[in-house]
């Protein structure tokens, strides 16, 4: 079986501003293309992030594409285990 994840979009830190962009129609598909307007669609696996906690970020549906789309917050990094003020931590130390 192939797994394939969900194209991931970094949004603000703010998760209620986020959530009133994404009702409002003011977030839009990043699809090459598309461009169309972004829908609630529930969210996506929660995860443990160091310097964040529990994270369960917002996951969205393009309601051109169908594409669906996973919220990323602007303090986390795609695929990364530790938050971006513990990244930027570290290279200071360095």
């Amino acid at each position: 079986m192939v797994h394939r994840s969900a194209p991931v979009l970094t949004v603000g830190v703010d998760r209620a501003a986020v959530e009133t962009a994404l009702c409002g129609s003011g977030l839009w598909c990043p699809a090459p293309g598309c461009g169309r307007r972004l829908a609630p669609w529930g969210s996506a696996r929660e995860r443990s992030v160091r310097g964040a906690g529990q994270l369960t970020p917002r996951r969205a549906r393009c309601t051109g594409c169908r594409r669906t789309h996973v919220l990323l917050p602007a303090s986390v990094l795609l695929r990364r285990a530790d938050a971006v003020t513990v990244i930027g931590a570290a290279l200071l130390a360095r």
